[in-house]
């Protein structure tokens, strides 16, 4: 069984810095594997982003192919634009204003 004679508060000044070491390498290590992680990403063609045009389109039909909500769909479509009452989707939430 190992003897810790206490730390900083018992005067066993030299266990803070082996405590700061610990810290810094665990950073550092979780530092390097996120940015091995990502760039095994990048080389695999997974991107973080999207393009601008996918952007300016929206998320939704360029990542998974259709719309998530319908009110989005019916907006692009000319369908439900209602200038005197809030939009309110299907599910029956009204939608936030800018």
């Amino acid at each position: 069984m190992t003897d810790i004679p206490g730390g900083w508060l018992n005067g066993n000044w030299i266990q803070v810095p082996k405590q700061l070491c610990n810290c810094v390498v665990g950073i550092l290590y979780a530092f390097l594997m996120t940015s091995l992680i990502l760039f095994l990403m990048h080389l695999s063609g997974l991107n973080l982003r999207v393009t601008e045009d996918e952007e300016d389109k929206g998320i939704d039909p360029s990542e998974i192919g259709y719309f998530a909500y319908d009110y989005i769909q019916d907006a692009e479509n000319g369908m439900g634009e209602h200038e005197e009452s809030a939009p309110v989707a299907r599910n029956g939430n009204a939608l936030l204003a800018d």
